[in-house]
């Protein structure tokens, strides 16, 4: 099935989103307002009282002056002629006050009976003119949306909203350039091209996200890398035992003395024996890159430890003079399993290599304990002291295949030590050849692979 490719967004996908979004929060901020509007009239009377009243006082004004400029006698044809220009009832000396009107006219000139929306005068001589109702006036009023008030409030309105639209869309450009550039990079990753990188970021949002790709991409890189050299590298190393054995069954098959065919029967056993030591180190280091190893630490004493580890790898070597050197109770917390098959690849690495001596040593250093192993042989090339630690790296391909090996036990070694905690290096020993360091601190660490 064909993969899914991500479609890059051009310029009418960012104008149509910006739009979508745009609509979205200018719509949200006007129902903001209408809501806010609703509820002050609703749970608070008094604020569409007070509105009520400054839009009506212009009115009553008018009334009261025409009123005041007119005669007593006259009253009664003024109330019909304002009537007729207002466009709505005047009536003077209504029948019947409201309650509302007539507590409202205590102390004040006029006031307002909101049911029917009425305003009520006081005039000289005792008399009232009552205006309206205006209720469907206000109504019709409201509904004047061409008005050139309100024309005046709506291109305001609109020029407001085309202000804070280019605002915000030059801050959402930004973003959009951000996202757009990790898309394109996300696109690449897909299609596995691990060594493209993010642009730098414009924003400080997606800053981290930038740096969280790179470094991802870096690891994701690395691994990549080497498992492909690890790959080729364990073909590579299956590929001469697999071979010995095959040359060494068709020259046993072929063989007919009894004494040499037992001979190469012993070399066949041996061959196989690597294979599988290969093989079951090649899925410890797989089990511990996969993070499946747990540690089962315990309280160490270390110098019997250390003598029960190297006693069989003296019988093994007869040829080669070890030192023991232990300081006086060094204990330390750890997996003496895992950390003795570390140590056994650094002695074993030693007596391969060195020229017939290897010393070990155990000491407490501050809240550390510090283990060493060294040999008198040629020693390791300071530029080659951190590759040594890689799978499968050979510092002398010739002298590594003379002397058997392959080539992931200082890998183990360190992998094991990162999992305590601790550090493995090398440089350069007093004997003349190389000397191992693993330093292992006392409290177990909180992130092993740091």
């Amino acid at each position: 099935m064909p993969r899914k490719r991500f479609l890059l967004p051009g310029r009418f996908e960012q104008l149509r989103l910006f739009g979508r979004y745009y609509l979205r929060i200018v719509g949200s901020f006007f129902l903001l307002i209408i809501l806010i509007n609703g509820g002050l009239t609703r749970f608070f009377p008094e604020y569409e009282h007070g509105d009520l009243e400054r839009l009506l006082r212009g009115t009553v004004g008018l009334v009261r002056a025409e009123y005041l400029r007119t005669k007593a006698d006259d009253w009664p044809a003024l109330s019909a002629r304002l009537a007729r220009e207002f466009g709505y009832p005047i009536r003077l000396n209504p029948e019947k006050l409201p309650l509302s009107a007539r507590t409202g006219l205590i102390g004040r000139d006029w006031a307002i009976d909101e049911g029917e929306v009425t305003a009520y005068l006081k005039l000289p001589h005792g008399q009232t003119v009552q205006i309206g109702p205006l209720r469907e006036a206000l109504v019709l009023s409201k509904q004047r949306l061409l008005s050139p008030e309100k024309t005046a409030e709506l291109i305001a309105t609109l020029l407001l909203c085309i202000a804070f639209g280019l605002v915000l869309y030059r801050w959402y450009r930004e973003f959009w350039r951000d996202i757009v550039g990790l898309l394109a990079t996300a696109e690449k990753y897909a299609a596995g091209e691990f060594a493209a990188r993010p642009p730098p970021a414009e924003t400080k949002l997606f800053s981290p996200l930038t740096r969280g790709l790179k470094r991802m991409a870096s690891r994701i890189e690395t691994l990549m890398a080497s498992r492909q050299a690890m790959s080729q590298a364990l073909s590579h190393e299956l590929r001469t035992p697999i071979a010995r054995l095959r040359f060494g069954l068709e020259m046993y098959l072929d063989e007919d003395d009894a004494a040499e065919r037992e001979r190469q029967q012993a070399g066949l056993i041996a061959d196989l024996d690597e294979l599988e030591r290969l093989i079951e180190t090649s899925l410890t280091w797989a089990r511990i890159q996969r993070g499946d190893t747990r540690l089962a630490r315990a309280p160490l004493a270390i110098a019997p430890w250390l003598a029960e580890l190297v006693a069989p790898l003296e019988r093994a070597a007869p040829d080669t003079a070890f030192t023991l050197t232990v300081g006086d109770g060094v204990i330390a917390t750890v997996d003496p399993d895992q950390l003795g098959m570390a140590l056994r690849n650094l002695v074993t690495n030693a007596v391969k290599y060195g020229g017939g001596t290897v010393a070990i040593g155990a000491e407490r250093v501050g809240d550390a304990v510090r283990l060493s192993v060294e040999d008198d042989g040629p020693g390791i090339p300071e530029d080659a002291r951190e590759r040594v630690f890689e799978p499968f790296f050979r510092l002398d391909a010739s002298r590594t295949k003379s002397r058997g090996g392959y080539g992931l036990g200082l890998a183990l070694s360190r992998a094991v030590t990162r999992l305590h905690g601790g550090t493995l290096a090398v440089d350069t020993s007093p004997l003349g050849g190389a000397r191992f360091w693993i330093v292992l601190p006392d409290a177990e660490p909180t992130d092993p692979d740091a």
